[in-house]
């Protein structure tokens, strides 16, 4: 540790006498380190976002990045129609595949509690 302390005053004091390159190096190296630590998450996001996409298949429940849920009905190259709304009254929609956030899972609609009654589970993810 006092090595290291004895290495960062030898440069501090060449830096004042014009010989600053080491501090020119260690402030690249940390510029490389923090572009790669703003890259690689982001590659794995958008991976993990292109393996949801492709598992897609009709008959899913899913929401959209702007929050709307719907089941799909039909699926091209590029657009993804979905129906929302009532029995009564449905709507279709059509997205571009990029516009789906998520997929649904089924929600389990009852379980069971220690004294044998069954309690419904209203879950909001």
């Amino acid at each position: 540790m006092l090595n290291l302390l004895n290495f960062f005053e030898e440069t501090t004091n060449q830096t004042s006498q014009g010989g600053g390159w080491t501090t020119w190096v260690i402030m690249g190296v940390l510029l490389v380190a923090v572009v790669l630590m703003m890259v690689i998450p982001g590659r794995k996001q958008k991976k993990q976002a292109e393996e949801m996409r492709a598992k897609l298949k009709v008959g899913a429940t899913v929401t959209t990045i702007g929050g709307i849920v719907g089941e799909v009905i039909k699926i091209d190259d590029q657009y993804i129609y979905i129906v929302t709304g009532t029995e009564e009254s449905p709507n279709t929609m059509k997205f571009v595949r990029q516009a789906i956030h998520s997929i649904n899972e089924p929600k389990s609609e009852t379980t069971s509690t220690d004294g044998g009654e069954e309690e419904i589970v209203d879950e909001i993810k």
